[in-house]
């Protein structure tokens, strides 16, 4: 019970208007105070507990999200969730995905699920089959922290045209 969202907002720079918002994850630590994801995510990530974690910031962007649309206060496009590649590889990722989107009735266009390059590099084809699943289900995915894996422009070349063919 001491995990937070906060929602950082993502503005368009030309007219100042809010795009999107980005969920992220702090730990309320009843002593230490608010704990930041670099410090508490390596541990979780060690203990096996990251996919957990992960399901619970999914979750609760969903109903956040139900939350917000009972209130008629969407007035942004999605929100990005950072995806861990241990949740992103996990068994049924998708479905579990589409799972959180039923139970809180949510219109999946509102996610945008952010996985990193380097997720998406070393594991290329399973990615892309989990991405096309995530698809058909309305969710779209960016790559992020782009630039600091495997971009160079030789190494985007090869690959550009299979990235952009993920349907």
């Amino acid at each position: 019970g001491e995990l937070e969202l906060y929602y950082q907002p993502i503005v368009n720079i030309k007219d100042d208007t809010l795009n999107a918002v980005e969920a992220l994850i702090r730990w309320n630590h009843p002593k230490k105070g608010l704990i930041m994801p670099d410090k508490f995510i390596p541990m979780a990530t060690e203990s096996g507990l990251i996919n957990r974690v992960g399901w619970w910031v999914a979750n609760e962007v969903c109903r956040q999200l139900s939350c917000w649309k009972d209130k008629d206060i969407i007035i942004f496009q999605y929100i990005a969730i950072n995806i861990n590649a241990r949740q992103l590889h996990e068994i049924d990722f998708s479905k579990h995905v589409e799972g959180c989107i039923l139970k809180y009735n949510v219109n999946p266009s509102l996610i945008k699920l952010e996985v990193t390059e380097t997720t998406l590099i070393d594991s290329f084809t399973k990615t892309q089959q989990i991405i096309k699943d995530l698809k058909k289900i309305g969710v779209e995915c960016n790559i992020d922290d782009f630039g600091t894996g495997y971009s160079s422009l030789s190494y985007l070349k090869k690959l550009s045209f299979k990235v952009l063919k993920i349907d």
